[in-house]
This record gives structure tokens, sequence and C-alpha cells, in this order.
């Protein structure tokens, strides 16, 4: 499959996909991450999932699916593989061992949603906002990364003012330095001290898709 891969540069703040348009396209993140938004009809808007180099995007294209179920946003610059959504479809339906390992990513990505949604309903903004940069931190491999308030709402379903109280305690703890566009991460331990049981149980979900042989 990765023989028929382009290489491509996402620049932050692209759409890759809207919702309900043709899905052609499957990105596979090498380094920096996609999130799925959910867009609701009132509006509304939250973030679903994020992919980065422990998976690819959209996980529905594996199974099939004709079209574009959510919109697809980079939110840091993002370095991946483009494949084509029919030749993994076919690749998926000729390989079992394919076809094994997207099954276990298939669950990994539901229980990750899962938690997702729990841990936006009942932690508090500042320690969601330390997962959020520590998957972040995970994925694009480097202490500082390019960041809006306005797309890290997004993120965490609250409104901007609350992404700034937010940030600001992280701040006073020493875990970040806020930047112009972005932010700096100075002391990933402290983050890990404030953030909640979500962040380390997500990432063991992930982490089991791919055992140690």
């Amino acid at each position: 499959m990765t023989a028929t891969a382009t290489t491509i540069e996402l620049a932050l703040g692209v759409n890759v996909a809207q919702r309900d348009e043709a899905l052609t396209t499957v990105y596979f993140p090498l380094t920096g991450a996609i999130s799925e938004i959910e867009e609701q009809d009132d509006g509304g808007a939250a973030e679903v999932t994020v992919t980065g180099p422990e998976g690819f995007s959209p996980l529905e294209a594996a199974l099939g699916a004709p079209r574009e179920q959510r919109r697809r946003l980079v939110q840091v610059p993002t370095h991946a593989l483009a494949v084509s959504a029919g030749h993994l479809a076919e690749t998926v339906r000729e390989s079992p061992a394919m076809q094994a390992l997207v099954n276990r990513y298939t669950i990994a990505m539901l229980r990750s949603a899962g938690i997702s949604v729990a841990c936006n309903a009942r932690h508090a903004a500042p320690a969601r906002l330390a997962r959020w940069l520590l998957r972040m931190h995970d994925r694009v491999g480097s202490d500082r990364f390019r960041l809006t308030h306005e797309a890290t709402a997004l993120m965490l379903a609250v409104r901007r003012p609350t992404v700034t109280l937010a940030v600001n305690e992280l701040v006073a703890a020493g875990a970040i330095e806020s930047e112009r566009g972005g932010v700096r991460i100075l002391d990933r331990a402290k983050l890990e001290t404030i953030t909640c049981s979500c962040y380390a149980e997500a990432r063991n979900v992930t982490e089991g898709v791919y055992p140690s042989p």
C-alpha cells in the first residue's frame, strides 16, 4: 500500500475534509495530528477524535464508507502519507492481517472517543487542557508548537475565555509558556500531575493496538 502513497504537508488550520462530501483520501500522519470535528445542526461543534502517527484518518475509509462522516481539521502542522480511500479498503478486504489490525484499531478508537466524551462532561477545563496538550506533545515530537485559542476552544468544547483561564492556570503552575500563536511545554511532568486520569487511560488503549512481540 505504501507504494501508492504520496507524502504531503498539511498546514495548521486546513480542513482536509467536510462532512458528507465524497471520501477520497486517507491520511496516515507521520508527525502531527488530524482532528475529527462533529458539527451539530444548531451550530455547535466539538472534537470527537484525534489521530496521530498511531493510526489513520478517517477510520470509516477502511470500512468502505463512501462519504465523510465529520469535518477533518489539521490542528498542528502535520506531515503525512496520503492514500486513496478505495485502495485502503481494497487492501483491508484482501489482507487478513490488515483486517485484524483495523479491527483492533476500530475498537481502540471507539474506546478513546468514549473516554473523551466522559472527560469533557466531568473534568475541569485546566485538566482537560493539560490532557490535550499532552496528546499533541506525543504526536508533534516537539516542546513548542503552534496553537490558537480558537482551535483549543473547539477541541475542548468551551468558550475562548475559558481557554484563557485554563492557559493562565497552567502558566502559573510552571507547566507551559504561552507564546504568540502557540505554546511551549516547560514541564511535561507537571502537566501529567495536572491532567485527569483520562490521558493515561486513552494512551494505554492506543498502545494496546500494537502489542509488543
